[in-house]
């Protein structure tokens, strides 16, 4: 245990100690210094966020970026990295066109598919229909939905990053053994693949948890830091007032951030004893 407690003392509240101690502090006027004022802060934390119009909103719009991606890409993401470990026809294919977006800067990438889904697509309809079609993405109807696609295209990208390399760790006398049985590809795949990789798999979905609440769905590198308050997420919340924030101002993120914290740490620790538990078994 000591490794992982040491990473965690250094990368969490070496790196966050100022901000944790800030969130139980405000800005005193007359001195210019920070002051302690215990959970004063976490009190007026909770009343402004009920008076937050849009708090609604960018939970509702964090909870689908997070979870939609997730359940659409989990099986697929699976079955495609198998495709390209045992290097079937087209795997090569696959793998460039799901490496695209870890290879491209997030910036650019997210530049050129506002470009594509905004003008684009639209542009092309209307040139065959002959009527006028609102941006994907700046059209608040379809902004979400879209968005959320685009997610998807990326959940695929990292399941690809990790799945195939795990996949090869297996023993090739074990793959080896069942194919001598008998073992069909689907059997291979259901039997001996998922089952190997199954501790992979809750990492990364555990690792995907803890970022649930910075996801932005790329809004701000589309849309700047003025999106309308239904494009609204958690993340993008938090680096637009972190991006305006002042001495007055910072004290109230903290405690958000903590508070974030708090209530994600017990959710991940759940869903890993219960992924862990219910999971595929190697026996």
């Amino acid at each position: 245990m000591a490794i992982p407690i040491i990473q965690l003392g250094i990368f969490y509240f070496g790196v966050n100690i100022k901000s944790i101690l800030m969130s139980f502090q405000s800005f005193d006027m007359e001195t210019g210094r920070y002051v302690w004022t215990g959970f004063d802060t976490f009190k007026t934390l909770f009343s402004n966020l009920k008076e937050l119009p849009y708090f609604g909103t960018m939970v509702k719009n964090t909870l689908m970026g997070f979870f939609i991606p997730e359940l659409v890409t989990f099986v697929p993401s699976i079955i495609t990295s198998y495709y390209v470990y045992k290097r079937f026809k087209f795997s090569k294919f696959f793998k460039i066109v799901m490496f695209l977006p870890s290879i491209l800067s997030i910036l650019a990438l997210s530049l050129v598919q506002f470009y594509l889904l905004d003008l684009g697509i639209p542009n092309v309809i209307s040139s065959i229909t002959g009527k006028p079609v609102e941006g994907l993405i700046t059209n608040p109807k379809t902004a979400i939905t879209t968005l959320i696609c685009v997610s998807i295209w990326f959940g695929f990208c990292q399941g690809i990053m990790i799945y195939p390399a795990t996949m090869s760790s297996i023993s090739d006398s074990v793959i080896e053994a069942a194919q001598i049985d008998g073992c069909s590809v689907m059997r291979e795949f259901g039997s001996i693949v998922v089952p190997m990789i199954w501790p992979t798999i809750v990492v990364k979905f555990v690792a995907d948890l803890c970022g649930m609440p910075v996801i932005d769905l790329s809004v701000f590198n589309m849309l700047g830091e003025y999106a309308p308050s239904n494009y609204y997420t958690i993340g993008y919340y938090l680096y637009t007032e972190a991006l305006h924030s002042n001495s007055i101002s910072r004290p109230m993120l903290s405690a958000f951030g903590l508070l974030l914290t708090f209530i994600l740490v017990p959710m991940v620790l759940v869903i890993r004893k219960v992924l862990t538990k219910f999971g595929p078994s190697t026996e």
